[in-house]
C-alpha cells in the first residue's frame, strides 16, 4: 500500500462545502471530473474503493482533489477469484 504525505492545505470536501456554502456549477464540474479520474486510477489498478464520500474526498486551496482512505477497499482480482466474500 502506498501512502502519500499530503500538505495541511488539504481539507475534506464536506468541510469545504460547510465553510463556503454551495459549489458553483463550474467548480462542481471540475471536482467531479477529477473524482472520475481518481476512481478510474483506482479501478485501473484493480482496486475497489468501498467508501467514497465527502469525508474521503480532500481538496486544497487550488481545488486539486485527492481520493483517500482505501482502508475499506478490495482488490478486484481477489473478488473475481473468490478470495474475498460477498
Amino acid at each position: 500500500m502506498v501512502h502519500e504525505q499530503l500538505s495541511e492545505d488539504y481539507i475534506p470536501l464536506f468541510k469545504f462545502i460547510g465553510d463556503n456554502g454551495h459549489l458553483s456549477e463550474d467548480l462542481s464540474k471540475n471536482l467531479f471530473f477529477q473524482l472520475l479520474i481518481a476512481i478510474n486510477h483506482v479501478h485501473v489498478n484493480d482496486l475497489i474503493h468501498c467508501d467514497i464520500n465527502a469525508k474521503n474526498i480532500l481538496v486544497n486551496s487550488h481545488m486539486e482533489l485527492k481520493l483517500v482512505n482505501l482502508g475499506l477497499g478490495f482488490n478486484s482480482k481477489a473478488i473475481k477469484e473468490g478470495l474475498v466474500g460477498d
